[in-house]
């Protein structure tokens, strides 16, 4: 189904009044980039502890399964502080 140019620029538009939000300031971007950045580093624990199969993960136990656990709440926590935050 084809567009008319009217219909895109209406959508970009909202698609730019919705970017511009004064609400999604500052600590919900902190909070966001908190969030993604531990969302990597659990993601990369357990990419060592059971792709890489690194002896020090390996010898440790449960210990990189659980701080990469703890690490992944912690994310989605902060996403959802971030998400709640702008609105």
């Amino acid at each position: 189904m084809r567009r008319s140019v009217r219909q895109r620029l209406e959508s970009l538009q909202e698609i730019l009044i919705w970017s511009n939000r004064e609400d999604m300031g500052g600590p919900s971007l902190l909070y966001f980039g908190i969030g993604g950045g531990t969302l990597l580093l659990a993601l990369s624990l357990l990419r060592k502890r059971y792709v890489l199969r690194d002896p020090i993960a390996v010898q440790s136990g449960g210990g990189y399964t659980m701080f990469a656990i703890l690490m992944l709440v912690f994310a989605v926590g902060a996403c959802l502080a971030g998400y709640f935050s702008g609105s």
